[in-house]
């Protein structure tokens, strides 16, 4: 993969697109880009707006292009645009799709050329094109407007900018992540649990600190939880997760949501009734958590979607050990919690029809 770094020659742009704005063929030298990957259902990225549009208004030499990317269909950047009005005072593009992709999560060309060459992790993601067509800055939208500013003056010192982020690479081993998680999905995509598996091993032999990260963690549980032939060694690990005092609440909510939907990648598990060693760890795994917040204040950091989870699977764990008696009480809960979680409607519904389910199941089961 092309590299895209601070101090680079900034890429060209391939849209399928325009939303708002006039439309750009490229990025041509002499202009000031700003140029922010978005999309509409995320959250930051709709509370990014109003800010890049008082940017827009301040700096009119400047050019802000926003570009949606990894969308799953087109519709939903329209709506939100159309529903914004005058509140986006910037362009607005769609990316052009990109051949040989798994699906539309895997994106096109900007997210292939801008997002993932230059080692991001999520949206939105803000890059800020020189004059002289270099990449000077990448980072958060609301991070934006002091190098902006300095850039658009001409008091932004590339060179120490440049040879700073790259030590950052080097010391934060920020292309070996990256070359790991894109591993790990590569295989997990081709059903390669056993390879996922194995990638992981070796990267927390070569880099022990990785093994202390909740997103290689979960990588690995989920591998191991995928494949029926890894049982045991899924048991194994869950149980070493548990009681590991790096696990924190949210880390041992993933692993009990792993334990109670392990099955095939297919997804074809997700609405069976649980293995049942995998549901007694997962009994487990609620106590331990229940126990944490006696402890300390995890649960004051939980949000509604937190409670949600916890209260969902600490009931489908108590139906698996034949306790729907008890799991009653923490089903209604669920739901409860699901109806103050600030989400998108259409994911609320599903999220209250599936525990509404839940809770009849309780009803049925005592």
């Amino acid at each position: 993969m092309q590299e895209l770094l601070i101090g680079d020659p900034a890429p060209g742009i391939k849209l399928v697109e325009f939303v708002k704005g006039s439309p750009l063929a490229d990025l041509e030298p002499g202009t000031v880009y700003v140029v922010e990957l978005w999309g509409p259902s995320c959250g930051p990225c709709r509370e990014s707006v109003p800010h890049l549009s008082e940017l827009q208004d301040k700096y009119p030499q400047a050019i802000f292009l926003g570009v949606a990317v990894m969308q799953r269909s087109t519709e939903a950047v329209w709506a939100f645009v159309t529903d914004a009005g005058d509140q986006i005072r910037y362009r607005i593009a769609i990316e052009e799709p990109l051949a040989g992709r798994a699906g539309w999560w895997e994106g096109g060309w900007m997210t292939k050329h801008w997002f993932e060459a230059s080692y991001q992790r999520g949206v939105p993601a803000a890059f800020i094109v020189n004059q002289m067509g270099q990449i000077a800055w990448i980072g958060h939208p609301f991070e934006l407007a002091e190098p902006l500013a300095a850039i658009i003056d001409g008091n932004w010192d590339l060179s120490a900018k440049t040879r700073t982020h790259r030590e950052e690479l080097a010391t934060n081993k920020v292309r070996e992540r990256f070359r790991l998680r894109k591993g790990v999905n590569t295989a997990l995509l081709a059903n390669d649990t056993a390879g996922a598996v194995s990638l992981i091993n070796e990267a927390f032999a070569a880099h022990p600190e990785f093994e202390l990260e909740r997103e290689f963690r979960f990588n690995k549980l989920h591998a191991l939880t995928c494949n029926t032939d890894s049982k045991p060694s899924a048991l194994e690990y869950a149980t070493y997760l548990i009681h590991d005092g790096q696990s924190d609440v949210r880390t041992l909510l993933s692993v009990s949501s792993m334990l109670l939907h392990a099955g095939p990648l297919s997804g074809e598990a997700m609405e069976e009734a649980p293995d049942k060693d995998f549901a007694k760890l997962a009994l487990q795994t609620m106590l331990r958590i229940e126990a944490l917040f006696g402890q300390d204040s995890s649960s004051a950091s939980m949000t509604p979607h937190d409670w949600v989870q916890y209260e969902e699977n600490f009931a489908r764990a108590l139906i698996a050990a034949g306790r729907a008696g008890e799991a009653f009480d923490h089903a209604q809960r669920a739901y409860g919690w699901g109806k103050e979680a600030d989400i998108p409607d259409a994911i609320k519904n599903e999220v209250l029809a599936r525990i509404g389910k839940l809770v009849k199941q309780c009803q049925g089961s005592a």
